[in-house]
Parts: C-alpha cells; sequence; structure tokens
C-alpha cells in the first residue's frame, strides 16, 4: 500500500458516519461550534491511544514472525468488507435526530470526544489493518510521521463539521447526497479490502 493510498484511505474513514462524527455533532448542535471543536479534539487526541497500541502491536509481531502479521492483513481486509457491508446496511436505517441530544457541560465535550474514540474498538481494528499492510513496503519511521498528518486530519476534518454542522445549507446539501456518499464510500471499503488481498496472494513471502 502506497501512501497516498493511505492518507486516501483515512480520508473515506474519516467521512463516513459513525460514533466520532455522532458525537461531534450532537455537541455541537447542543452546545454550538466552540463545544463541537472541543469534542473534535478529544476525538483527534483519542487516536494517540489508538496509534500507541497499535504500533507496540505491529513491532512486536514483525518482529516475531512474518505469518503473523500476514495473517493480520487478512483479517483486516476481511474487516473493511465488514465495514462495507455495515455502510450498505445502514443505508437503509433512518437517522436519528442530533437535536434531540442531552445537553452536557462545556468542559465534558473534550472528555466526551475523546473517551467516545478510545473506546470505540473499531478504530483500533482498522489501524492495525492498514498499518499492517502499509507496512509490508515502508518502515515505521515513515508510519510515525502519518500519524501526526492523520491526528492533524481529524481535528480539521470533525471541526469543520462542528462550525459548518449549524448552518442550515450544509446540513441539507449534506443529507440531501448522504446516500450517494455512503455508496462511495463503502464502495472504496471494497476496492481497498480488494487491493489488501490481491496483494497478500500475489506478492512472494
Amino acid at each position: 500500500m502506497t501512501t497516498y493510498a493511505l492518507i486516501g484511505f483515512w480520508t473515506v474513514a474519516l467521512m463516513t458516519p459513525g460514533l466520532d462524527f455522532a458525537i461531534v455533532t450532537q455537541n455541537a448542535i447542543a452546545k454550538g461550534s466552540r463545544a463541537g471543536i472541543w469534542t473534535a479534539f478529544g476525538v483527534a487526541i483519542g487516536l494517540c491511544v489508538h496509534f500507541f497500541y497499535v504500533t507496540l502491536l505491529l513491532q512486536s509481531v514483525s518482529a516475531a514472525m512474518q505469518s503473523w502479521m500476514w495473517c493480520l492483513q487478512f483479517l483486516g481486509a476481511l474487516f473493511l468488507l465488514y465495514i462495507a457491508a455495515m455502510i450498505f446496511y445502514d443505508l437503509w436505517r433512518p437517522m436519528r435526530s442530533s437535536r434531540q441530544a442531552t445537553k452536557l457541560p462545556m468542559q465534558s465535550a473534550w472528555l466526551q470526544g475523546f473517551l467516545t474514540n478510545v473506546l470505540n474498538p473499531k478504530v483500533g481494528l482498522l489501524s492495525i489493518s492498514l498499518f499492517s499492510s502499509y507496512l509490508r513496503g515502508h518502515d515505521f519511521i515513515m508510519l510515525y510521521g502519518l500519524y501526526g498528518v492523520f491526528v492533524g486530519m481529524t481535528f480539521l476534518w470533525f471541526t469543520l463539521v462542528a462550525v459548518f454542522w449549524n448552518q442550515a445549507w450544509f446540513k441539507k446539501s449534506f443529507q440531501r447526497y448522504e446516500k450517494s456518499i455512503a455508496c462511495l464510500m463503502g464502495g472504496y471499503f471494497v476496492f481497498l479490502s480488494y487491493q489488501v488481498l490481491a496483494e497478500l496472494f500475489t506478492s512472494p513471502s
């Protein structure tokens, strides 16, 4: 997997509605854009926790046996297919209105965003499936640099969501094209899974 493909994947993963997206929009609507931005900051910092233990895991696996790394990548590819299936499934489920969110103190916004991300196991599983494939052609130094890029991208995206979600034109446009965007995202996850599987079964051991 190339660096550009990795960044492209992260961009698509950010835009995929999930727990992080839900908590940022909920707090932005319930307490305003400022609360949403602090929640976005908490989400971004929460990634550092996942990156830390994922790095330890991949380093120990890489040092122990390459076959374990192959298994991790294979399971990661299957997990990407699972996420794609969930995206397509969610297309037929109505989205809950964020305006029914319970209000929370402003000082809790960061902590709520942080805990929402840290306690979401999908983030760790995605990181393992993604980074294990990337490390087949790159070293950890490159990956460490990308960690900073991903944290910055995450904070920037959710900050924009928090600021613009209160704008009627933004929310209306997003809801209008939500299914089309979800279809494109699901298709991209399927394509990425195919790339990982093809790389596993065609590259020499």
